[in-house]
């Protein structure tokens, strides 16, 4: 496997095209099928950022502990 497909980021990749396949379609999907989708995503865009500012909040409180500041 080249190092370039070892470093692709699959969630930036999807979250990056996800306007333009909302926007423009390949294939008429039904409204349904569309708001399906649109929770989908949502809900994956909110547990990522969720994931990220738990790791963040963790960093912070494990280095309030320390009595070290970060730089």
């Amino acid at each position: 496997m080249s190092e370039f497909i070892s470093h692709v980021n699959d969630i930036e990749t999807l979250l990056d095209y996800f306007s333009m396949i909302l926007k423009r379609p390949v294939l008429p999907l039904p409204e349904e099928v569309v708001q399906l989708y649109q929770s989908a995503y949502d809900l994956l865009i909110r547990a990522v950022l969720t994931i990220f500012f738990q790791g963040v909040s963790e960093l912070y409180k494990v280095n309030c502990i320390k009595g070290t500041e970060l730089k």
